[in-house]
């Protein structure tokens, strides 16, 4: 129900739906029993959607505050102003820290958030210190390479970024798909669909981990087009690469994916068609029950089966 609960709140959000998605954050998080790593989970998403003064009220509403949430309050005391107070949050969370290298980087990370919502030149050198802090803890280590991509990116530097993207994972660096998930994202937000192109295709071809599951680089890679907006793109790269999925997505763990960015496009019609087929195949999947009934609340289309899926996707 967490996850059912976080995605609802995520699609709420990018519709515009601020209010909505912090009712439906505040009931997960009631459902919890306040427990700190779902209140994590929600306050990841509210980084992520670069929502900082709602993170700020799901931080105050509580004292007890996980390692990594006490780092997204950092990033969003920084992202509203209060950049001297970010910093020391930053700083006793990687001084804490048994791994200097990951530590810093992921201040890095979420610097590189906030650098929408701040002083993007200062901001975007502040994420250069952690970034060298992180080469300087381990010289030989390459997913600094990521991250200074990353930087060089946002400074309008496509070519050196290419680099070092390209460095990164020539060196075998730690867990490629979901790196290449992330410089796709990154090139996306961009408007470089051409490259974003490249990397994500490339990590919709990986072998899947699990057998039962060869399909996990594609899901990686719609994530990415999801999480960045680019719907049309999503369906654009679809139809291109692979034309079986774009409209009739029968493989489990591919159909939420495919139906969001249909619905984000706005053609509600073939969300829906994707969730009833899901459904047919695997009537007790809480998350096609609950996605199809916001569409068909949101709709207005059919209130007392939204209702209906409703209720089914939370006793499931």
């Amino acid at each position: 129900n967490v996850l059912v609960r976080l995605e609802q709140a995520r699609t709420q959000f990018l519709q515009g739906k601020a209010k909505d998605g912090m009712a439906t954050l505040s009931s997960m998080l009631e459902a919890s029993g306040g427990d700190p790593l779902s209140r994590e989970e929600a306050m990841e998403l509210l980084a992520q959607l670069r929502r900082w003064d709602e993170l700020i009220v799901i931080a105050d509403s509580t004292q007890s505050l996980t390692p990594r949430s006490n780092l997204l309050v950092g990033a969003a005391l920084y992202a509203t102003g209060a950049r001297q107070r970010g910093i020391s949050k930053f700083d006793q969370y990687a001084v804490d820290s048994a791994d200097p290298v990951w530590t810093n980087l992921e201040v890095a990370r979420v610097l590189r958030a906030a650098a929408a919502d701040s002083d993007a030149k200062v901001t975007i050198g502040d994420a250069r210190t952690y970034v060298q802090r992180a080469h300087e803890a381990s010289p030989e280590a390459p997913l600094p390479l990521v991250y200074r991509g990353e930087l060089r990116l946002i400074a309008g530097d496509l070519a050196g970024a290419i680099r070092d993207f390209d460095a990164y994972l020539a060196a075998g660096g730690y867990d490629h798909a979901a790196w290449m998930a992330a410089i796709g994202g990154w090139l996306l937000e961009h408007g470089e669909f051409k490259h974003a192109e490249q990397y994500l295709l490339r990590l919709s071809r990986l072998p899947g981990r699990q057998p039962d599951f060869p399909q996990a680089g594609l899901v990686q890679a719609l994530g990415a087009f999801e999480t960045s907006g680019r719907f049309r793109e999503g369906l654009r790269f679809l139809r291109r690469w692979f034309p079986e999925l774009s409209d009739n997505p029968q493989s489990v763990g591919i159909e939420v994916f495919v139906a969001t960015l249909h619905q984000g496009a706005g053609d509600i019609d073939a969300a829906l068609a994707i969730y009833e087929a899901a459904m047919t195949r695997d009537p007790k999947a809480s998350v096609f029950m609950n996605n199809m009934a916001y569409i068909l609340a949101e709709s207005g289309r059919d209130l007392s089966r939204a209702e209906e899926l409703a209720q089914r996707a939370l006793a499931a």
